[in-house]
């Protein structure tokens, strides 16, 4: 299934399938066929508070599981435990980070 989203949305670490550029309506517009990503609330508790580099490392982390098996696994209102760099972190899904765009937009405005 193929959402559409801006390319602001697009988490730096995941890959494109493949891209390219189409006319519409007379503008040039970019197209991005990407693999599956989580999309994360950082103004949850569990993720407010981490420095900016503790964030990517978990981001990068995460983003490099397979979305599918994640969400089989955990699904919203379940809690997920990991470790980076030897620091131990608890997420819920569906309250710090999401399987769909949409979900994280009804909870803060993305443009």
């Amino acid at each position: 299934r193929i959402k559409v989203m801006p390319e602001s949305m697009k988490s730096p670490f995941i890959g494109n399938i493949c891209s390219e550029i189409s006319d519409v309506e007379g503008k040039k517009v970019k197209l991005l066929l990407c693999v599956p990503q989580l999309f994360f609330n950082k103004s949850s508790k569990n993720l407010s508070s981490l420095k900016k580099e503790e964030m990517k490392s978990i981001e990068q982390y995460l983003q490099s599981q397979d979305v599918l098996t994640l969400k089989q696994k955990y699904p919203d209102g379940s809690s997920i435990k990991f470790s980076v760099n030897a620091i131990q972190y608890e997420l819920q899904a569906g309250v710090d980070f999401f399987y769909n765009a949409s979900k994280l937009n009804e909870l803060v405005d993305i443009d």
